[in-house]
């Protein structure tokens, strides 16, 4: 700053000397003296400022100071402002925590009651328990005591057991032959297992055989032949051989029906053949016809009869036919093939001048009528295969096979080539002669 005012000055003497009119200038003269008076007077001041500027810079530092004091009091006052929030919100849960033990001691004081009666029940319940303990403990001791004489009492069951056991060792190896003592035989217990097994006057005495196969089965009635034979050879060597002896049940029932149908079987076959051969002799006036018809048939049971019982066992799971299946088919079988074959022997009769062309002529002509009925025939016995019985259901399948080689096979092939050829062989016999 002084040296300004120095400069000043100058700049004035510069002026008043390059202008010396402005000498006398009296604004000029007064700028000048002030400069000077100026140049004098700023020592002391500067004097003053040197000193005055550690004091300066110190309150300056102090006003620092005090601005980041103020900061962190700002600072802390937010922090105590959150933390007057959050005393606040604290005092508003303590007083809802407060309101709500309140309650609860409430209701603790109302439940009170109730839990005693709790406590009582509980109470009781354990004395219950005690008591029940007590008399569970005195029937163990109970039970112990009994088991102990259970044991006693199965050895003693054993040994009278191992005893029997030796007795019917030693009876078995005594030629089939014991003795039981009277008390035995006039006691209340004897004579209780004989009415379960004999009649009330004693003279009929029943046994039952329980088999360990399906009674309806041939293994069952091939056991109930086997035990009706070694009963009665069994029989005629003891003093019972007079007795008559019976077998029942249902295996015992399905022996004699098969024994009944075989013998039927035997007298039906024979009279049904002679039968037919007599009928089929008057309508073909012929005694070879009749024989090729009736050999025909037979070929065509058979054949059919192993075929039915090849289908039986893959589809319904059996290996045997039922014992009247073959009773029943063999009616059917021949009562339509021969009925068929007298369709076929009618026809001929009228064609039978052309020899071996005439029966083959009268098998086309019948053809379609045999076809026919062997179809709607074969339907209807095909109805009984979903009934479910096993017998039916064979008799079903063996009719429509039977159908089935009769229409196909035996009328228009089988019977046509045997026919023509006997019709070529006669021929051939009567021109040798």
């Amino acid at each position: 700053m002084k040296d300004g005012y120095s400069a000043i000055e100058q700049s004035m003497n510069a002026l008043i000397q390059s202008n010396p009119e402005l000498q006398t200038d009296k604004n000029v003269q007064t700028a000048l003296q002030t400069a000077v008076a100026a140049q004098q007077n700023i020592a002391p001041l500067m004097d003053q400022l040197t000193k005055l500027t550690p004091q300066y810079n110190s309150s300056v530092e102090s006003f620092s100071q005090a601005n980041e004091a103020l900061s962190s009091i700002t600072s802390g006052l937010q922090q105590i402002e959150d933390g007057v929030t959050q005393l606040s919100d604290g005092a508003d849960e303590l007083a809802q925590a407060l309101q709500s033990g309140a309650d609860g001691a409430t209701q603790v004081a109302t439940k009170s009651s109730e839990l005693e009666t709790g406590l009582n029940l509980i109470t009781e319940g354990q004395r219950q328990l005690q008591s029940g303990l007590t008399e569970l403990q005195d029937k163990m001791t109970l039970l112990q005591d009994g088991l102990a004489k259970s044991t006693d009492g199965l050895t003693e069951i054993n040994d009278g057991l191992l005893e029997a056991k030796d007795y019917l060792s030693g009876l078995g190896a005594s030629n089939k032959v014991f003795y039981i003592p009277q008390e035995i035989l006039d006691g209340e217990d004897f004579e209780e297992s004989l009415s379960m097994y004999m009649s009330d006057n004693r003279q009929t005495t029943k046994m039952m055989i329980i088999l360990d196969v399906n009674p309806y089965s041939k293994e069952a009635m091939s056991i109930i032949k086997e035990v009706d034979e070694q009963v009665k050879a069994v029989s005629q060597s003891l003093s019972i051989k007079d007795a008559e002896f019976a077998l029942g049940g249902k295996s015992a029932v399905n022996v004699d029906l098969q024994q009944m149908s075989s013998s039927d079987f035997a007298r039906t076959i024979t009279i049904m053949l002679i039968g037919i051969a007599i009928v089929l002799i008057i309508i073909t006036r012929s005694i070879w016809q009749p024989v090729v018809i009736i050999g025909s048939l037979i070929l065509a049971y058979f054949t059919t009869l192993g075929i039915t019982e090849i289908i039986s066992e893959q589809l319904l799971g059996q290996s045997l036919l039922s014992w009247n299946v073959p009773f029943f088919s063999f009616i059917m079988i021949v009562a339509l093939g021969v009925d068929y074959s007298i369709f076929l022997m009618m026809r001929y009769r009228e064609v039978e001048e052309k020899g071996a062309e005439g029966i083959i002529e009268a098998a086309k002509h019948i053809g379609g009528v045999v076809l026919s009925a062997a179809l709607i025939l074969g339907g209807t016995f095909a109805a009984l295969i979903p009934s479910g019985i096993v017998t039916l259901m064979q008799v079903a399948i063996f009719v429509i096979v039977g159908l089935v080689l009769l229409s196909i096979m035996m009328l228009p092939i089988l019977m046509p080539a045997v026919m023509g050829g006997s019709t070529k062989l006669i021929k051939v016999f009567k021109k040798d002669k």
